[in-house]
């Protein structure tokens, strides 16, 4: 997957603009090839994309345009020290897509979706929020290797901190999950992943606090 496949598939007539669709690219490309990405990269942008191909039957044509451009910028701004990424990463996709012929609906909804990336289960009130949260955090729910390779990649993104300060701000995030009566949205994701998300979570704080 590329990202000329992604907006090709959401603006199928993107070659007319194509000054427009090469900012996009250009800017996609340079932030998501950031060297202090190592979970928040292409990479993850490339399965949030796959998962969304799959699951798009669960969507209506409006919603895919809004579900298909938040991925591509939700995490656009990434910067381990901020705590308003999910805000900037918004703006961003406001700015650049309103060069686009794409409806203020559609640009509005693009927005929400984003600040539903910031997982404190606010603006929740829309398919393409649930959605698009849940993808997100698709894999907490995956198998053991998956997640164990997860979780190598974000403790580099914040290799700048020592363990004891890492593993508390971590365990902060993960029980936030845990505190959740679902931390899936849709009924479907809860049904694939849900179990086994508690399970992985549950299982690194506790490796965590036996590192003590």
């Amino acid at each position: 997957m590329k990202f000329t496949d992604c907006i090709a598939y959401l603006l199928p007539n993107f070659f007319v603009y194509k000054d427009k669709t090469t900012a996009i690219l250009e800017i996609l490309e340079k932030k998501y090839k950031e060297k202090h990405r190592h979970y928040h990269s292409i990479e993850h942008i490339i399965y949030l994309w796959n998962l969304f191909i799959h699951y798009q039957y669960l969507l209506s044509l409006e919603e895919r345009q809004i579900v298909g451009w938040s991925i591509l910028f939700h995490d656009i701004v990434y910067e381990i020290h901020r705590k308003d990424n999910e805000e900037k990463s918004a703006e961003m996709a406001s700015h650049y897509l309103a060069s686009l012929p794409i409806s203020q609906d559609i640009c509005n909804g693009v927005t929400k979706t984003i600040l539903a990336t910031k997982h404190n289960y606010k603006h929740m009130d829309s398919m393409t929020s649930r959605f698009m949260m849940d993808i997100d955090i698709a894999i907490l729910g995956q198998t053991e290797e998956i997640y164990s390779l997860y979780q190598q990649k974000v403790r580099q993104e914040y290799a700048i901190y020592p363990d004891f300060i890492y593993q508390m701000g971590r365990k902060k995030v993960l029980n936030h999950f845990l505190q959740q009566k679902n931390i899936y949205q849709l009924p479907l994701f809860q049904q694939k992943w849900e179990t086994q998300a508690r399970f992985n979570i549950t299982k690194e704080i506790n490796t965590n606090s036996n590192k003590k």
